[in-house]
């Protein structure tokens, strides 16, 4: 389940749950609120099903409650009943994960701080018309991950960590097409291009000497032409 999936099932579940449990609430919290006056005491614990935060006019602002899968979800509105900030979890498994959703003034999604499929944290942006636009993520192997993506949910850009850890690898992709790496190796920086059908065409680098050079293959990964600096 992606990040997006889980924070669409936090905002289905937030606008189900506001609706069936406000009566609950309200009766409960008043009847704390003239035993606590009665006994001119202060309950350690106070249990409800439902805690409502509310204006002068009675317009629910901030919401504590239950969730469908036995997590707890809080949650922030405006004066006119937008979800401004939910924060609450998602079963995933047999576990529970974290997640922290943002909206605008119309109730569209446009930040969300989960985990990932890898058990990492995650941080999605997306448009106002719900579009992912960046994510931050971690690898399986603990590395950092930066992805951009167009309006179709195509990553066009990918920064993240190359083999080994040492090194930052900067992708730029077509659809799922890789187009242009840049990295680096021992001898220095890298960039390779591959055509549009995923075949490396051309690299620039630096050699063991310290020197640049510049080859060019064909489609079918021969005729290498090499040219290098003079030394």
């Amino acid at each position: 389940m992606s990040l997006k999936e889980r924070i669409d099932r936090l905002e289905r579940t937030n606008r189900r749950y506001r609706a069936l449990l406000t009566l609950v609430g309200l009766a409960t919290v008043t009847g704390i609120c003239i035993s606590a006056g009665q006994n001119n005491t202060v309950p350690e614990v106070i249990r409800t099903k439902m805690f409502q935060v509310v204006d002068d006019k009675g317009q629910v602002l901030v919401e504590l409650k239950p969730g469908p899968r036995g997590s707890g979800i809080v949650a922030s509105y405006d004066k006119n009943g937008n979800t401004l900030a939910a924060l609450g979890g998602v079963q995933v498994g047999d576990g529970y994960r974290g997640m922290v959703v943002t909206y605008n003034g119309k109730g569209q999604q446009l930040v969300g701080l989960g985990v990932s499929e890898a058990g990492a944290g995650a941080v999605a942006i997306f448009n106002i018309k719900g579009q992912k636009l960046v994510e931050l993520g971690a690898t399986e192997g603990g590395y950092g991950t930066i992805g951009t993506y167009n309006d179709k949910g195509q990553m066009v850009v990918g920064l993240g960590v190359g083999d080994g850890g040492s090194t930052g690898v900067v992708v730029i992709l077509r659809g799922d097409q890789k187009l242009v790496t840049l990295g680096s190796t021992d001898d220095g920086g890298t960039i390779a291009v591959l055509n549009k059908t995923g075949q490396l065409v051309a690299s620039l680098g630096a050699d063991e000497r310290g020197d640049g050079f510049v080859t060019i293959t064909d489609r079918r990964g021969g005729s290498a032409r090499t040219l290098r600096s003079e030394p």
